[in-house]
This record gives C-alpha cells, sequence and structure tokens, in this order.
C-alpha cells in the first residue's frame, strides 16, 4: 500500500526550508532534498516497503563519501527525549504518516537550527557523536561475545581462557565478572590452567 507523501511533506517541511534560506531542490512521491549553499536537508519515505521516515541533514561539499546526519542524531546530540520518536517508527496509515511529518517538521524548526545554517562546529560534534556511538555498539557486541565465551570456559573450569577473554574488558567487568576474573587468575597462576573438571 502506497501512501501520500509529497504534498503533506512540503506543507509541512517547506516553511522550514524558507525560514532557513533553503530551497526545494528536489521532490518525488517519496523523498524531499532542500539546499542552500552551505546544507542539504532530506525527507524520505520508504514507502510501501520498511514505510520508515527519515530526515537527514548535510553539508554541502565535494567529498561524495560524506554522510548526511540524521535528526535523531541531532536530537540526540542535544539530549532530547525525542529522538526516539524519530528511529525505527513504521507509518502504515495516512494519519499515522501526516502526524509524523507534522512533529519531525516541528522538531526539526525547534532543535536543528544550527545544522539548517551550516554551522561547521556543530556538524564536527554530530561527527564526534557518531564515532563514539559506533565504539559503544562495537564494545557492547564483544562484550557480549566476550561474556558468552567467559561463562562456557568458566563452566569448563578453563581458567587460562576465563582470564584471557576477561582482561580485555576489565574496566566494563560488573563486580562479579571482576571476582571471577581474580579467581581465575589465581587458579591460572597456580598451574591449573586447562584442567577442565578440576
Amino acid at each position: 500500500m502506497s501512501l501520500s507523501f509529497r504534498s503533506t511533506a512540503k506543507k509541512n517541511f517547506d516553511p522550514v526550508a524558507q525560514r532557513h534560506g533553503l530551497r526545494l531542490a528536489y521532490e518525488s512521491n517519496v523523498r524531499l532534498v532542500y539546499e542552500s549553499n552551505r546544507v542539504r536537508m532530506l525527507v524520505d519515505f520508504d514507502n510501501g516497503r520498511s514505510c520508515e521516515l527519515a530526515v537527514a541533514f548535510a553539508l554541502i561539499r565535494p567529498d561524495p563519501q560524506q554522510q548526511p546526519y540524521s535528526l535523531a542524531e541531532v536530537l540526540r546530540l542535544r539530549n532530547r527525549p525525542e529522538a526516539a520518536f524519530m528511529e525505527g517508527q513504521q507509518l502504515v496509515t495516512q494519519s499515522s504518516l501526516e502526524a509524523a511529518l507534522k512533529k519531525a517538521a516541528s522538531l526539526a524548526s525547534e532543535f536543528a537550527s544550527e545544522e539548517l545554517q551550516g554551522n561547521e562546529k556543530t556538524f564536527t560534534n554530530l561527527a564526534n557523536q557518531r564515532a563514539a556511538e559506533a565504539m559503544d555498539y562495537g564494545l557492547a557486541r564483544d562484550l557480549r561475545a566476550a561474556r558468552l565465551r567467559a561463562d562456557r570456559a568458566w563452566q569448563e573450569k578453563d581458567f587460562a581462557t576465563v582470564v584471557s577473554v576477561y582482561r580485555p574488558f576489565l574496566s566494563h567487568l560488573s563486580p562479579s565478572e571482576v571476582k571471577r576474573l581474580e579467581f581465575a587468575s589465581r587458579h591460572t597462576e597456580g598451574g591449573l590452567e586447562g584442567h577442565a573438571g578440576d
């Protein structure tokens, strides 16, 4: 099922763009692109597929690899709880799409004025935030895998593996995991490594 996106999106985002000196550079049934000579704002709706709405901002630069920053990222940078609203919502009815476009335009107008003005420092802060979030995500993923491996090694009394798996994550371990590491270290240093079943 395809929803009517273009006219409602323009009604909500044209005033935001005009207020910040952006003009409509491209429009289709799934995308609006507004531009000034410094910045681009994209409003996308994955119509009939994931039914997700995305609003994003990018500095206009010659680098084709530059990725835009989402409105959700902008809101997280400003510690706004509304960031959750802009992530992963599925809009399957016309009324939900219209409400989401109205809300997104209001959020962009209120909280993304620096991005809409092409403020370099703000885009640098967004880049730093994205890098930190990617690092946190990678750490969380690696820590989950390490915990599974350490649990298995602990059950098998493979204390050397417990030590080698936990040690790189020492500052991220829970108190019980630190105690487990200390116990495993004592047993490993005592020459018990590799003796499953002791």
